[in-house]
């Protein structure tokens, strides 16, 4: 799939050039000049797409121009346009500016030159013991519970009426935010869970999480 792409030199002549996506924009540069007859090269000039400096080494894809679009080719010692007067950063040299840009930006609260990003301290109660006293102890108070802890009761029967009385109705409308909110004073009230880690000589790791 062919597109047209528009090349100011030197912020005057426009040249309108066919490419396909895949074309890389250093083939597109030497066609450009080699329109103008002119005994130069690619090297002396620089390349940018709204004041953004783009890397010749790179297709038409990578470089997010698409079809009509308008690009600059400008001398490096001092072209039309300023942000020509730098040469575009290597290409593995701006991949790395932005991983760690990406990664400054993942930290809670840092920055890209802050390599101690600050944490709150969350209480885990973290408990270590051996998985044989658990078992001991749990085989010691194990028992089964009378028949009559099933029986439905008038306090069993008052407790879940006032519980649908003081409900909300199901026909009650809510916004997103509302449910939101909910859901998050319903998260707050949750207790903790507690986990557990067995480690092979039953050794048991126990922390709580919520």
């Amino acid at each position: 799939m062919s597109m047209t792409v528009f090349v100011v030199v030197e912020g005057k002549g426009r040249e309108a050039i066919k490419v396909t996506p895949m074309r890389q924009l250093g083939e597109v540069v030497e066609e450009v000049l080699g329109k103008t007859k002119r005994n130069i090269t690619k090297q002396e000039f620089t390349l940018t797409k709204m004041k953004k400096v783009l890397d010749m080494a790179d297709t038409v894809r990578l470089a997010g121009v698409v079809d009509r679009d308008t690009i600059h080719l400008d001398r490096i010692d001092g072209g039309s346009s300023s942000s020509a007067r730098q040469r575009p950063a290597p290409k593995a040299k701006r991949r790395a500016n932005d991983s760690a840009d990406r990664v400054a930006q993942a930290r809670p609260g840092g920055s890209r030159g802050d390599t101690h990003p600050t944490s709150e301290a969350v209480d885990r109660s973290p408990i270590v013991f051996k998985a044989d006293s658990i078992a001991t102890s749990s085989s010691s108070d194990a028992g089964e519970l009378p028949d009559e802890f099933y029986d439905f009761t008038a306090s069993d029967y008052e407790a879940v009426m006032k519980s649908a009385k003081t409900g909300k109705s199901p026909g009650f409308l809510m916004t997103q935010a509302l449910r939101d909110r909910e859901e998050e004073a319903k998260a707050s009230k949750l207790p903790p869970v507690r986990i557990r880690v067995v480690f092979p000589d039953r050794t048991v790791l126990q922390a709580l999480f919520s």
